[in-house]
């Protein structure tokens, strides 16, 4: 196992030969592992997964979660959440691994008052290290 340090501004930096599962634009890429940085870990998997959500209303200073399943996430992996429609300010979406395969959403409105968001999507993406 190796891990490549690579130029993202240049797309012929020979490190991108090693590379595995990085997408370039619209480009399909190889790599044993992604680091970011000198001192950076390296990121061994990104998993992704999408749902339907259409929250109820939110009281300020409440929330409300939904569950998205991730398959291959462990808890204690980080997460980053996306929600669409954006969400106004104030209004805050996170997540987390509550199990294997399970990340729960939630979405906390500290914006003053009642929150409705429209119904849309929110995704999670799962990075394992």
């Amino acid at each position: 196992m190796s891990t490549q340090i690579i130029n993202p501004a240049n797309p012929h930096d020979p490190g991108f030969d090693n590379l595995t599962s990085l997408a370039w634009g619209n480009r399909s890429l190889l790599t044993d592992y992604l680091q970011v940085g000198l001192a950076g870990a390296p990121l061994k998997q990104l998993l992704s997964a999408a749902a339907s959500w259409d929250p109820a209303s939110i009281a300020s200073g409440a929330s409300t979660s939904t569950t998205v399943t991730v398959t291959g996430a462990l808890v204690g992996n980080p997460v980053v959440v996306g929600i669409y429609p954006a969400v106004p300010a104030g209004v805050f979406a996170v997540g987390h691994v509550t199990a294997a395969d399970t990340v729960t959403v939630t979405l906390a409105n500290l914006s003053g008052s009642t929150y409705n968001h429209p119904a849309g999507s929110v995704r999670a993406a799962v990075l394992q290290f």
